[in-house]
């Protein structure tokens, strides 16, 4: 009995120095502080500004007749291609034709009148020949007065030919109008393009205007048809005035649409309007991107997202982000030194929504700690004294050399998008 009362107790203190053991074992596991590294890597680091808007073709046209008339034929349907100068539709007009008559019998009657008092001036100036020469053969037979007379005489008949001139040429524009509005009986295409609606019908009288042109929009109906540069497509968005200044003209913008997944293509800024426009205190900018090229797809009036790249650095050495702290106007970067993190300054460059460029202070290929798994918790901050750079920067924030290559925004929220490849 004696034996089996020792051999409980030796089992009991085993046992209890085995918990002690497991607790403290526990203790010292869960007061370990661990980090998360990333390496430093080298690559091409973008930054851009995002917006969206819709697309629209480069040029559109209302074709309307310049003269006033009835359609005979109309020569295109929807869908068909034309070029500039075509003739789309041919109208008729008889009261044109009586006006072509009336224009040829004013000028035929001009050029008659024109040629009598061209017959008076002849005659005029044969009177002052013959008194010419008859003064020539005996000086005392003609006056000074019949020379004054035979002067106003020539004078007079002058004047009444510069008249006839005048009517003459006054009668030849109105023919040579009329004319011109015959020939634009024949409607012309002021665009190359497609039709995209015909709206005039055989038959339909239509009055004169001119072909209303538009740049970058969808002409209005009207006329007898709407021709469109559908090869051309624009896209149309704004971007509010903190982003404005960092977008310039010829830069890269890749596109994406709400209508048709997976699909990406390219494009340039081609116009920057620095006239804003303030909608509820927030004023924008309207840019104009002119695409590279676009799947059949793609159409008028669908909703564009752009991203401009507005820099590019290749081959530029780079840490994410959250590996980035700032103190005391001095950005610095963590790395382990016997598995405790140690403070290194660096000086940086251009930055995105994930990475942050490193000029120098740090080398490829180096691990730089980008989280803290701290005891009772997931993660926490990479340091304990700094702030990250893309979080608050206290009263005063970032440098200002630093801020401008990591603002960017889209028209409406602010927000920078970015694109790195590493090799």
């Amino acid at each position: 009995m004696k034996k089996y009362v020792i051999l409980l107790i030796i089992l009991a203190a085993l046992g209890g120095a085995g918990y002690w053991y497991y607790q403290k074992a526990q203790s010292s596991s869960n007061n370990t502080i661990t980090y998360t590294t990333s390496p430093v890597t080298q690559g091409t680091l973008i930054t851009s500004i995002t917006g969206s808007g819709s697309l629209s073709v480069e040029q559109s046209a209302t074709i309307s007749p310049l003269v006033s008339g009835t359609i005979k034929e109309i020569k295109f349907k929807k869908g068909d291609l034309v070029k500039s100068g075509d003739v789309v539709a041919i109208l008729t007009n008889d009261d044109l034709n009586l006006q072509l008559a009336a224009a040829n019998t004013g000028v035929k009657q001009a050029q008659a009148g024109y040629n009598k008092k061209l017959l008076d001036v002849k005659q005029a100036w044969e009177t002052i020949y013959d008194l010419d020469k008859k003064e020539a053969a005996n000086g005392d037979s003609v006056t000074d007065l019949q020379h004054e007379i035979a002067s106003q005489a020539l004078k007079s008949t002058e004047l009444d030919l510069e008249a006839a001139q005048n009517t003459i040429n006054d009668k030849q524009k109105t023919l040579k109008d009329v004319q011109e509005s015959i020939a634009n009986l024949q409607v012309k295409s002021t665009l190359t393009g497609t039709v995209t609606e015909v709206t005039g019908e055989v038959g339909n009288t239509v009055g004169s205007s001119s072909s209303q042109s538009s740049q970058n929009s969808t002409a209005s109906a009207g006329g007898i048809m709407t021709i469109a540069t559908l090869d051309k497509l624009l896209a149309q968005i704004a971007l509010n005035e903190n982003d404005v200044d960092t977008v310039k003209l010829d830069q890269i913008v890749t596109l994406t649409f709400d209508a048709i997944d997976s699909y990406t293509t390219t494009g340039k800024v081609a116009t920057i309007d620095y006239l804003g426009t303030n909608s509820q205190g927030v004023v924008s900018y309207p840019i104009t991107i002119s695409l590279d090229s676009f799947d059949t797809k793609v159409k008028p009036g669908m909703t564009v997202n752009a991203s401009i790249i507005t820099k590019k650095k290749d081959n530029v050495l780079m840490v994410p982000n959250a590996a980035v702290k700032y103190q005391n106007e001095q950005a610095y970067v963590q790395i382990l030194s016997n598995g405790q993190p140690v403070n290194k300054n660096v000086e940086i460059g251009i930055a995105n929504d994930d990475y942050t460029e490193i000029v120098n202070g740090i080398a490829l290929n180096e691990e730089v700690v980008t989280a803290t798994l701290s005891p009772g918790s997931s993660s926490s901050s990479t340091s304990q004294t700094g702030n990250s750079f893309f979080q608050n920067f206290g009263a005063g924030g970032p440098p200002t050399n630093m801020r401008q290559s990591s603002s960017g925004s889209s028209s409406s929220s602010g927000a920078v998008r970015g694109i790195q490849s590493f090799r």
